[in-house]
């Protein structure tokens, strides 16, 4: 009587372990696109309702900072609502809260952007960060004075999933200069450091240091990710509707300095060794390709004593 393999067994190799391995490498397959260039560039964000701004009628934010080292000095990533001077910031778990504050300046923004980069070249389907912000939203007139703001809880309340990161892999934030890192302490020069980005508009201004306003009138966020396979960061960007050169349009030329500031994530048990994405998929593909060659030994003939 023949087996169950044996019958099916063109069933299996024409579809069935094609179909495993995608399963298996499927998320290595699906690809994202470097942002290209470094700077005066435009970027999509995440969101399912888009940017609240857009540039040249278009639904994209322009990243145009204007020389080396400049703009890099104003945003903040911190702890507290009242910290202007940030730091490196770790978190280890998968959930956390922290604020985007400024400082030097005129110190306002009319709209706070999120960066989000996760240190892999795929993410899990089952992968997962919900974002949560709080703030005032800023109108300003052609001058760039404040002429009104509220206050918004939730302005953003989105979960994002893999699909979303569609920039990377890359080792570098978008500013004036070139590979400027996603974290402190990056070498942008490993490999291993080969990351996925996206960005998120929180829909949010910045009135930095306002003590009459919640939270110091600057930008509270709250996230939760699930199913993180490696270390995040977040930077802030920075953008301002008039700005000299591109008015009416607006475009962000600011943002956290990695050299000393930014808002680290480490996933849970990230202390304890694990295999790595990449190994396991390249594990489970070496099984699979094993089970086939077993499948395929020959049947040995039967001689008579």
């Amino acid at each position: 009587m023949k087996s169950f393999w044996k019958i099916h067994r063109n069933r299996w190799q024409k579809f069935i372990f094609p179909m495993l391995l995608f399963l298996v490498m499927g998320p290595a397959l699906m690809g994202a696109t470097p942002i290209n260039p470094n700077n005066a560039v435009s970027v999509n964000v995440a969101n399912d309702a888009g940017p609240r701004f857009l540039y040249g009628g278009n639904p994209v934010y322009y990243i145009n900072f204007g020389g080396s080292g400049l703009g890099l000095n104003n945003l903040k990533v911190a702890a507290g609502c009242n910290d202007t001077t940030g730091g490196d910031f770790i978190n280890y778990g998968n959930n956390g809260t922290f604020f985007i504050t400024a400082s030097g300046g005129k110190a306002y923004f009319d709209e706070v952007i999120l960066l989000v980069s996760v240190k892999a070249t795929s993410l899990p389907s089952n992968f997962s960060l919900t974002i949560n912000a709080s703030g005032y939203t800023v109108t300003t007139d052609a001058s760039g004075n404040i002429t009104s703001y509220t206050y918004v809880n939730p302005s953003v309340s989105e979960q994002f999933g893999p699909a979303d990161f569609i920039y990377g892999t890359q080792r570098w934030k978008p500013v004036y200069d070139p590979n400027y890192a996603l974290w402190v302490g990056e070498n942008t020069s490993d490999s291993a450091n080969d990351s996925l980005l996206m960005f998120v508009d929180l829909y949010l201004g910045n009135m930095n240091q306002n003590t009459s306003l919640i939270n110091n009138g600057v930008v509270r966020v709250d996230y939760q990710f699930q199913n993180l396979p490696g270390m995040a960061a977040f930077n802030a960007y920075g953008y301002r509707f008039n700005v000299v050169g591109t008015p009416g349009d607006g475009t962000i030329a600011w943002s956290n300095n990695t050299g000393t500031d930014g808002w680290k994530v480490m996933p849970e048990g990230s202390d304890i060794p694990t295999l790595s994405e990449w190994g396991l998929m390249i594990l489970a593909a070496f099984l699979l390709v094993a089970l086939m060659l077993l499948m395929r030994r020959p049947k040995r003939r039967q001689t008579s004593c």
